[in-house]
């Protein structure tokens, strides 16, 4: 791996040195300067080198050039974030967790994440956001932005703006083909319905991949496949010279086949336990210290035949009347999304700007997985302790999300070149979210009666801001939102769990600006994350609460979460133009973190049950550096670099993983790091532009991303490795058309994309569920190749 790494780092070098030639004229003049970027990150225009917040951008260019595709590509360049999708083992498009600063949020449900996607202004429940193509911009906006953006943000959040069309008419259609039986094909079309009065744009993709590996449990199959089919209609109406209107329809469909995942236990991995914590995960004590080893590709494999018998367990009418919509019958996952806003914006006499968000989503999305990621399909086990032989070790998972929200938001801001500005706004947001899992393992019959969890919060808030210039450089800007979080939590069929929390999440941001190009910046600010409940134990009894409790288990209310956050920043641009640079520092104190625990029990009947409990009380410091700098050395040679220091340590915490592994809860005083997020992380690029002549141009990219390694608990006793890949792209660029060759991950590195500490329900690890334990990992991709082509007209 060393010698890769080092092999990378010259490749990138060797872009600096290459020999000067001279750009085409395409490029001639502008490759020299570093394009300027406008955020709205504060929810007015700022320039990025000027908003005095920690804010990643992503323009349209960027996102074509880096060739990113979902969020999960945003991460390699976005220093402290962090985007796990390893939930439950799966290296698919399921529940995945949005990690600012190493705020792992430990948990899949997206109604509990610590952070927020919104589209256009308006939140979405969920981390999914269609292809990439439909935006001019994403901005990834780190630390808490509670006083702007509200609920569930104490972490950070994500703001993408979509296009909004010109009025001019043209279009765009691209083509690509990768190995995997890759392709991707794309179109966009836009113009004018009714001159200087109404625009639109309209854009589809179709998206497939047969997937990466082939499953050792059946090699006719292939692992990893999805496919995307994704819509969208945007209309954008300006009547009069004060009002404009942005109507925005989407709508996509995925539909993917068994994801990507391994389960690496004792009895199949004997050689990898090489240590005695003392606790009770592996059966006989013993785990793994240090880093895992990466297994072969061979070894990847699970059970994906619907039998007989489980078609007639999942798909039966007892337990098939329980689902909120339609499940193909077959492994994988099936999302159907749909999306609709409305963006208002009308300019008073005065200066003052009066704007309305009104926003709908729906994202419906099932699964349906081989828990154990290992091919054990008519192999035995003993799922009990005492140890009791069961008929079967399969372990199946099916669970259905079903997410619909609405937002309404009001602004009154005030003229943008006063000394004085000021912003005003009211905004509702509530959420319908439900979810239900239905689970077989150790051949027990899965239960028709399994409860249908539902999360309906009410979030209405006012907030506002004041800036204001004390001098010609300096800017003292008050920020701060009141909220009441009404959540709503319970189970279908069952009187529902509610209470409000209110909350004040104030942000004081002093920027000093030494010359036009230099921005220095101080900020405080708090943010929460909203209380919840343990909705689950409404159906437990009496006896099967006391086990819960005695297990360690938490009550029904789970108190807020809290964030103070304390930071320093300083970015401009250099070198006439020809040099960006960003750096911030921070530190902050999470506390009321919670923490969720599986705990296995016997309910009233007899049947083993496995029950997930939120508890709080936890409390860690957060600190770290996170750079970002670019430069145009010559008209031909730019280089850029990220860099992110994430660090946290654990003050006080009772950990589940910790117990199971080294025999205690309490992690009071460890200063142990939060897992699922790498402490140091970073990028080197570099592009070498050249000419074929008077109007044909070409380049060749090469980005070398680090991602350090990551620790599968807050135990710190397990890890996934370090990992570097290196990218290459070549491409030709010619008036209207363009064509580029890439290969990614060019050496074939191999690693883990993260890990997951679960019971082992096969029952091979012994000593019952309570104890055995597994470790699900997801991979990083292969190494790919293939050529895009693009032209515009």
């Amino acid at each position: 791996m060393k010698e890769r790494t080092l092999i990378s780092i010259a490749v990138a070098a060797a872009f600096v040195v290459a020999p000067f030639t001279t750009p085409s004229a395409l490029a001639q003049g502008s490759r020299a300067i570093i394009d300027e970027v406008v955020v709205t990150a504060r929810k007015r225009e700022e320039s990025l080198l000027e908003v005095p917040l920690t804010v990643t951008a992503f323009t349209s260019d960027d996102i074509e050039r880096l060739g990113l595709k979902e969020l999960t590509n945003l991460v390699d360049f976005t220093p402290g974030f962090f985007y796990s999708e390893n939930s439950v083992g799966r290296g698919g498009r399921f529940n995945r967790r949005l990690i600012f600063r190493g705020m792992n949020p430990r948990t899949d449900r997206q109604t509990r994440q610590g952070a927020t996607l919104f589209i256009d202004g308006a939140p979405v429940i969920g981390s999914e956001l269609g292809s990439t193509d439909n935006y001019e911009r994403i901005e990834i906006i780190k630390g808490p932005q509670s006083a702007y953006f509200g609920r569930s943000t104490f972490s950070g959040a994500i703001n993408a703006v979509s296009r909004t069309p010109t009025g001019e008419w043209g279009g765009r259609v691209s083509a690509e083909v990768a190995n995997f039986g890759s392709t991707d094909l794309g179109a966009q079309l836009e113009g004018a319905l009714i001159a200087d009065k109404l625009t639109f744009r309209v854009t589809g993709r179709d998206y497939r991949t047969d997937g990466e590996y082939r499953n050792s449990g059946n090699p006719n199959e292939r692992l990893g496949a999805e496919a995307t089919t994704d819509v969208s209609l945007t209309l954008f109406a300006t009547p009069t010279d004060q009002l404009s209107a942005k109507l925005r329809l989407h709508a996509w469909r995925d539909s993917d086949g068994p994801s990507v995942g391994i389960g690496i236990s004792r009895p199949v991995y004997p050689e990898f336990f090489n240590c005695t914590p003392g606790g009770v995960a592996s059966g006989n004590g013993s785990w793994i210290c240090g880093e895992i080893p990466v297994v072969g590709r061979d070894a990847v494999g699970m059970d994906t035949q619907l039998t007989p018998q489980l078609r007639d367990w999942f798909f039966n009418p007892a337990i098939t009347a329980r689902y909120m919509f339609d499940v193909p019958e077959r492994f994988g996952l099936k999302r159907t999304a749909h999306e609709a806003s409305l963006v208002l914006d009308y300019e008073l006499g005065n200066g003052m700007t009066l704007s309305s968000i009104t926003a709908v989503h729906k994202n419906d999305y099932s699964s349906f997985e081989d828990f154990d990621r290992r091919p054990s399909a008519g192999q035995t086990g003993a799922i009990r302790a005492p140890a009791v032989p069961v008929s079967s070790s399969d372990s199946y998972n099916m669970t259905l999300t079903a997410n619909k929200d609405f937002f309404q938001e009001l602004r009154l801001a005030s003229a943008a070149d006063q000394r004085l500005r000021w912003m005003l706004g009211f905004s509702y947001f509530e959420v319908d979210a439900s979810i239900l899992s239905v689970n077989t393992f150790g051949g027990l019959v899965p239960n028709p009666n399994v409860n249908i969890n539902t999360f309906e919060p009410e979030t209405t808030a006012v907030f506002g801001s004041v800036s204001y210039d004390l001098t010609d450089q300096l800017t003292l800007n008050v920020e701060g939102r009141y909220q009441r979080d009404k959540v709503v939590e319970g189970n279908l069929g069952q009187d529902p769990l509610s209470a409000t929390f209110n909350s004040a999440t104030p942000r004081v941001i002093l920027d000093y600006k030494p010359t036009e190009n230099t921005t220095f910046y101080l900020t405080y600010g708090k943010g929460t994350n909203p209380g919840q409940f343990n909705a689950q134990l409404l159906a437990r009894s009496p006896a099967e609460l006391a086990q819960i409790v005695a297990a360690g288990g938490s009550g029904i209310e789970v108190d807020e979460e809290k964030l103070t956050n304390y930071e320093a920043g300083v970015k401009g641009r250099f070198l006439d133009g020809r040099a960006t640079a960003s750096l911030a520092v921070y530190m902050a104190d999470w506390s009321n973190i919670v923490a969720p625990e599986i705990i296995p029990i016997t309910t009233d009947a007899g049947t083993p049950l496995l029950v997930q409990v939120n508890a709080t009380g936890g409390q860690a410091d957060l600190y770290g550096v996170e750079f970002e700098g670019a430069m145009a050395v010559t008209e031909s040679i730019r280089v850029e670099a990220t860099y992110a220091w994430t660090q946290s340590e654990v003050k006080t915490f009772n950990s589940p993983d910790n117990l199971a592994l080294a025999g205690s809860r309490s992690l009071t005083g460890s200063n142990n790091q939060f897992s699922r997020t790498p402490e140091h992380s970073g990028t080197l690029s570099a592009t070498y532009f050249g000419s074929l002549g008077a109007d044909m141009g070409w380049y060749l990219r090469g980005d070398m991303i680090y991602r350090g390694s990551i620790w599968l608990t807050e135990a710190n006793l397990t890890e996934a490795g370090a990992v570097t890949t290196t990218n290459l792209r070549l491409g030709l660029e010619k008036d209207a058309w363009s064509v580029e060759a890439f290969a990614l991950n060019v050496f074939d590195e191999k690693g883990y994309s993260g890990l997951q500490r679960f019971p082992d329900f096969t029952g091979q690890s012994g000593n019952g569920i309570a104890g055995a334990g597994q470790i699900l990992a997801g991979f990083i991709p292969r190494a790919s190749y293939g050529i895009k082509a693009t032209f515009n007209f």
